[in-house]
């Protein structure tokens, strides 16, 4: 929804507002599939063809089996990560929460 968009720009800012990941600046692009499966794989494949995509970010509370799929198909790698601070042990504030996605990305340009 909104909030997630919202969360989401807000993290692209202050991610790249620190020198982005590994100084590489960050994109985050999203798409609204209406929660249909094949819209989201195909909605999916598009950004990751089309934009060079490296990396699925998949908030903490939703399941990775599709995310896992497209990673299998195309070579993205997928960085699971919470969607708000306290979603992960070791995320209780702001700091923590961008430097836990921070990580996650990192680990995803591997």
């Amino acid at each position: 929804g909104q909030g997630e968009r919202n969360g989401d720009q807000l993290a692209e800012r202050a991610i790249n507002g620190n020198g982005g990941v590994k100084g590489r600046r960050l994109k985050i692009l999203m798409e609204d599939d209406g929660s249909k499966a094949d819209i989201a794989k195909s909605k999916a494949e598009e950004q990751i063809f089309g934009q060079k995509v490296k990396a699925i970010i998949v908030d903490n509370f939703y399941p990775v089996s599709v995310p896992e799929a497209l990673a299998g198909d195309t070579g993205v790698k997928v960085a699971v990560v919470p969607g708000q601070p306290g979603g992960e042990a070791g995320t209780d504030d702001y700091v923590q929460f961008i430097g836990f996605i921070i990580d996650r990305l990192v680990e995803a340009g591997k």
